[in-house]
């Protein structure tokens, strides 16, 4: 099927098929719905009986009902979670996760970031990430 003019999308970021670094200064994946955080995953489907969330989300919610026996609402926060999303990442063969790693600094070459130092706080381990694109949420935006 030819798009048309109706099928156009604009993103910001469109990962296909690239070989991905995510680096987390916390011990654990997940953010607020990590068991280190304790907040639960919510959306729609907490507030409306009809509505559920979807895709990703929805595949690994379920995945984690089949893996975890206990009252859904005495788990919905938990060290299960924080597995299926460390398990999901490590099945990914071009995802590389750094956990307990924090940027110290950017290097760049005409505006663009080339490379990050990364210190792992856990064993010490100083390295430098390099690449071609980097998506950055991070206080060095304001650097620029």
């Amino acid at each position: 099927m030819k798009p048309t003019a109706r099928d156009h999308h604009t993103y910001d970021l469109v990962v296909l098929g690239l070989k991905t670094a995510l680096i987390g200064d916390r011990p654990v994946l997940g953010g607020n719905s990590s068991s280190e955080v304790r907040v639960a995953l919510a959306g729609t489907a907490n507030a409306h009986a009809w509505t559920r969330e979807s895709g990703i989300i929805e595949e690994l919610i379920l995945t984690e009902r089949a893996r975890n026996f206990t009252i859904r609402r005495e788990s919905q926060v938990n060290s299960v979670w924080d597995l299926l999303l460390y398990d999901t990442c490590r099945r990914e063969p071009l995802l590389t996760l750094y956990l307990n790693a924090s940027i110290r600094s950017v290097t760049r070459k005409m505006k663009r970031i080339k490379a990050v130092s990364v210190v792992q706080l856990g064993n010490e381990k100083q390295f430098s990430v390099k690449g071609d694109l980097f998506d950055v949420r991070h206080q060095f935006e304001a650097d620029s």
